[in-house]
């Protein structure tokens, strides 16, 4: 598996993040860079923070809703500092899912391709079966 480069950084509202923990640094201080070779997980729009104690024993939560599986994520920040985000495109991943069902429903339900033919239909379906 590759490494992806991932980034220490605190999420901004309204942008979408995949995150993943850190297995690799490179550098030092101030010019480190991260790599990981776990897959991110897509955890979708970030709304807002949330912290709890102080000192070793703060805690610190960011709060996600992720717009694909229609539910809400919460990404607490490990002690260690592995903790890591990448923004990406949002719309490059709605498109992939969509194509992904598409091609779930034609093999699973065997749909005849003359029922593709109107596009509002095949969106249609496709919004069904997500």
């Amino acid at each position: 598996m590759t490494d992806t480069q991932v980034y220490r950084i605190k999420p901004e509202p309204d942008k979408y993040y995949v995150t993943a923990e850190y297995t690799r640094k490179i550098g030092k201080w101030l010019d480190e860079q991260y790599y990981t070779v776990i897959k991110p997980l897509y955890v979708g729009k970030f709304l807002n923070e949330s912290q709890s104690g102080y000192g070793d024993n703060k805690i610190i939560c960011y709060h996600f809703e992720n717009d694909i599986k229609k539910c809400r994520n919460d990404v607490y920040l490990n002690y260690e500092g592995t903790t890591c985000f990448l923004q990406v495109d949002c719309r490059s991943l709605t498109n992939r899912q969509r194509v992904l069902a598409l091609s779930k429903m034609i093999i699973t339900e065997k749909l005849p391709t003359s029922e593709l033919m109107d596009p509002s239909n095949i969106l249609e379906k496709i919004n069904g079966f997500i």
